[in-house]
């Protein structure tokens, strides 16, 4: 009786196992996929520094129409720092390098969408012989035509358009319609005090030949007036120090500005392509410099 009472027992036990004893293998699989997890993140925590300069290079190109890229050492330094790892404050200073790195190469694709304005108003005015007197420059604000006053834009001590800077005027006026940014035109003049019964100050007649400008192009070339604001500096904006004549001419002038505006969409087109590079001009024909 013993007996079989014994094997009983030992025959459930045997069914018990039998029925619930399977937990062994979800328990290994639940270790297997662990350990992989602790794997793959130990592997995440070490920064491959060519693959992070990959990263950073390929941000920095499509962030650039010219394909501008930051340099190898700034993103270097900046996957070295992020190696490290040590606190929070040495991953703050890999991020801002990175952030760096990105912000040069948008600088120098706003540069070269500037300068490729630039060579095209140079382009059209060579094209027609009418950069004599013309200073093209690219600076922070934007591309400036600067348009020489000495026997071109006006006469002494006047605010007139003459004729050679209508011809100016008539050259450039269908880049600039095709451009959409603000137009700020600027009078200077060279510290020489004017001796006028029409005008005061160097301060209204800078002001009063920028008005000149910007009514001309207004009323004759159809630009928006919503684009356009005038401004008189009169001697104090200079360009050179007003220390001889050929200077104090350098610094009669009235600049035409192309705004370029920070932090705002500045995408130049001026083919109605709405691309954001201006198209290259083709080299200047024979008989152009």
């Amino acid at each position: 009786m013993k007996r079989r009472y014994r094997q009983r027992r030992l025959d459930d036990a045997v069914y018990e196992s039998k029925q619930h004893g399977n937990w062994i293998y979800s328990y290994a699989d639940m270790i297997s996929l662990l350990t992989a997890l602790f794997i793959v993140l130990y592997g995440m925590s070490k920064v491959n520094e060519g693959k992070f300069r990959q990263l950073a290079g390929s941000l920095s190109k499509s962030f650039s129409a010219t394909a501008a890229r930051a340099s190898d050492k700034e993103i270097e330094m900046a996957a070295q720092l992020y190696n490290k790892q040590l606190n929070e404050n040495d991953r703050e200073k890999s991020y801002h390098a990175l952030l760096k790195a990105i912000d040069d190469s948008m600088k120098d694709k706003k540069r070269a969408e500037l300068e490729a304005l630039k060579n095209h108003f140079q382009y059209n005015l060579d094209k027609g012989g009418l950069s004599k007197n013309v200073q093209l420059r690219v600076e922070d604000r934007g591309v400036v035509i600067g348009l020489m006053t000495d026997g071109m834009s006006f006469e002494i001590g006047k605010a007139d358009v003459t004729d050679s800077c209508r011809k100016v005027l008539d050259n450039i006026a269908p880049t600039l319609r095709a451009t959409k940014q603000p137009i700020r035109i600027e009078g200077n003049t060279c510290n020489i005090p004017i001796h006028s019964t029409q005008y005061a100050s160097n301060w209204e007649l800078s002001a009063a030949r920028a008005t000149s400008v910007g009514k001309f192009l207004i009323l004759n070339e159809n630009i928006d007036p919503e684009r356009i604001s005038i401004i008189g500096y009169g001697e104090f904006r200079p360009l050179v120090p007003n220390t001889t004549d050929q200077n104090r001419a350098k610094n009669r002038r009235v600049d035409i500005v192309i705004m370029n505006l920070e932090g705002k969409d500045t995408k130049f087109s001026i083919d109605g392509s709405g691309s954001s590079t201006p198209p290259v001009p083709p080299p200047p024909e024979d008989g152009h410099k």
